[in-house]
C-alpha cells in the first residue's frame, strides 16, 4: 500500500512540477542557512494548520528525521528524481514512514521559499480524501520534519512523516 502511495506520489509530484517550471535566473542564488532553518519550521508549521482543519492534532518536530528530509530535499533537488534518496534508503531505513515532495521549483517563479511551501502544501492538500499527498498528510503520523534544499534557483521540499 505504501509502495503504491509513494508511487502515486511521484506521478502526481512530477505532473506538479512540470506546471511549475520556468526560466532559471543568470546570477547565482545564495540562502542563508538561517532562512532555511525557519522556512522548514514554517513547512512543520503549515502541514499542521492544514491538518487542524480537519481536526487532527498537530505533528511534533523531530530532530533525526530533519537530517534526513534534508539530505533527501539536497539529494532528489540535484538528480532532478523526485523520491530518490527516500527509495535508496528506503526511508532511511525506516525512519521515515512517508514523503512528499515539491520537487525543484523556481525560486524565481515564486519570489520565496516560504510562498513555495505555502503554495506546494496548499497543492498537496487539494487532491483531497483520495490524493496521495494529502493521505500522507492527514496519516497516523506524530512526528514530521521538512527538508529544504536550494540549487540553481531551484527550490526542492521534502516532508518526511514518522
Amino acid at each position: 500500500m505504501k509502495t503504491r502511495l509513494l508511487l502515486a506520489s511521484v506521478l502526481a509530484v512530477g505532473l506538479a512540477a512540470g506546471s511549475a517550471c520556468a526560466v532559471m535566473p543568470t546570477s547565482p542564488v545564495v540562502i542563508d542557512p538561517a532562512e532555511l532553518a525557519s522556512g522548514s519550521a514554517f513547512c512543520v508549521d503549515e502541514v499542521n494548520r492544514l491538518r487542524a482543519r480537519v481536526g487532527l492534532e498537530a505533528l511534533v518536530l523531530n530532530d533525526t528525521v530533519q537530517t534526513f528530509t534534508s539530505e533527501a530535499a539536497r539529494v532528489d533537488g540535484l538528480a532532478h528524481v523526485a523520491h530518490k534518496y527516500f527509495l535508496e534508503t528506503n526511508g532511511g531505513n525506516g525512519m521515515s514512514l512517508a514523503q512528499n515532495e515539491i520537487p525543484w521549483w523556481s525560486l524565481q517563479r515564486y519570489g520565496n521559499i516560504r510562498a513555495i511551501i505555502r503554495q506546494g502544501l496548499e497543492l498537496q492538500w487539494a487532491e483531497g480524501e483520495t490524493g496521495p499527498h494529502y493521505i500522507n498528510m492527514v496519516g497516523p503520523y506524530t512526528q514530521l520534519a521538512c527538508g529544504i534544499s536550494v540549487s540553481n534557483g531551484e527550490v526542492t521540499v521534502t516532508q518526511d512523516f514518522r
